[in-house]
């Protein structure tokens, strides 16, 4: 490929930037990208419930420049948190203020997402009617939707949505030029659909290493207690955590008053997670932070702990929670609970306990064995992670890897 004057746009109305929160995964990319000299133009929401800050912007688009990355802001609306209607009707709102790029002249290679998938419709259509079928599709999933919404989210295989997504689906599967996931199997769940293999790369979710860890605010590490022996969690508190077997563990475990529990993050279930932990005197809940100061924050931990609900359906293809990578880096041993996986990164690595799902005796059985290692042995378990992960899933590696898609897709 001509490395000259190639152009990449990503159209997701998700993509964030360290300024103003998540999601951080496609601007590190086009980092990357961009260091290959590829141009990327970053299309995405003026609001997002997973970001702390969102930009101001004015008129239907605002470009900002960020690292030298070219953000283009879609206003939408302010739908609230993300199980809201209106989050829902914001994808529509956003595709179809994406309308004026018919005026423009289609770029080599253009990524849309498979959640939320209504863009692909306006970048599949443009393709065909303003740009000649110029432009080269990749298909990006993180999310397999319509199926997480079903197997996790309890949503009818009937209701009128799920039916368009499914239909949507099965269309940009068997239209777009190039399938890329962060989960490894995703392309088993896509034969089923389209009958045969698809072009497809894993590319698995990623790490941007800081050269300096950002000092956390005393007001949020006075909240940590320096004299226990600390099981943290940092990230979303919703439906897809299955947290509530966490505090039930913490109820078992109450007795050694050297254990305590610091949870840090927002989510929808996170005041019936504080209320079932009511009465209980070792375990914090702390607001959602900035994520420049999760390295710190975990730092400041003994053992990190995260698991996944028990829907094997939906996880049989793979996972590739970000808290993962950011867990590993930390060179801290991890209790992971899950269901059976094909592919379990954190055995691989060796680097942490796995058990079974919403499991709170195993829970129990998991921090007990690790608070009966040594310093040594658990800073050994840690280190096995942050080795790993600095082997295989820093960004230049990842960038690097859709580098080589976007060749062969050219």
């Amino acid at each position: 490929m001509d490395k000259k004057n190639k152009e990449i746009w990503f159209i997701d109305q998700y993509i964030g930037h360290p300024k103003y929160g998540n999601v951080y995964r496609n601007f590190y990319l086009a980092e990357e990208l961009q260091k290959r000299n590829i141009k990327v133009r970053i299309f995405s929401g003026s609001y997002s419930h997973l970001r702390y800050n969102n930009p101001i912007v004015s008129g239907i688009c605002t470009t900002e420049i960020l690292d030298g990355v070219e953000f283009n802001w879609i206003k939408i609306k302010n739908y609230g948190d993300g199980r809201s209607i209106g989050r829902v009707l914001s994808f529509f709102e956003f595709t179809s203020k994406l309308f004026f790029l018919r005026k423009e002249i289609g770029p080599e290679v253009i990524l849309t997402p498979s959640a939320p998938m209504v863009p692909f419709w306006l970048v599949y259509f443009f393709n065909k009617i303003y740009w000649n079928n110029k432009s080269k599709i990749i298909f990006e999933i993180r999310d397999i939707w319509p199926l997480t919404l079903i197997t996790l989210g309890k949503k009818k295989k009937y209701h009128p949505f799920i039916i368009f997504l499914s239909f949507t689906e099965k269309v940009a599967y068997k239209k777009v030029d190039y399938i890329v996931s962060t989960l490894k199997l995703s392309y088993k769940h896509i034969a089923t659909i389209t009958k045969k293999r698809p072009r497809f790369k894993w590319i698995d979710n990623g790490i941007n290493i800081p050269d300096k860890t950002v000092q956390v605010p005393k007001e949020i590490l006075s909240l940590i207690p320096t004299d226990k022996f600390i099981i943290g969690y940092t990230g979303s508190l919703g439906l897809a955590n299955a947290m509530s077997y966490l505090i039930e563990a913490a109820n078992l475990i109450k007795h050694n008053t050297k254990v305590h529990f610091v949870l840090v993050g927002d989510g929808s279930d996170k005041k019936a997670l504080m209320r079932k932990a009511k009465g209980l005197n070792n375990i914090t809940f702390i607001n959602k932070v900035e994520k420049n100061f999760i390295p710190g924050i975990l730092s400041h931990f003994d053992a990190l702990y995260f698991s996944y609900a028990n829907v094997p359906e939906l996880y049989k293809y793979g996972v590739s929670a970000n808290k993962t990578y950011e867990y590993m880096i930390s060179g801290k041993p991890i209790i992971l609970s899950t269901p059976k996986l094909e592919y379990n990164i954190i055995e691989i690595a060796q680097c942490g306990i796995v058990i079974p799902p919403e499991n709170s005796k195993s829970i129990y059985r998991a921090i007990h064995a690790l608070f009966l290692l040594s310093p040594e042995e658990r800073a050994d378990m840690g280190k096995r992670g942050k080795e790993y992960i600095k082997r295989n899933n820093t960004f230049d590696i990842l960038g690097d890897k859709l580098y080589k898609v976007i060749n062969e897709v050219l």
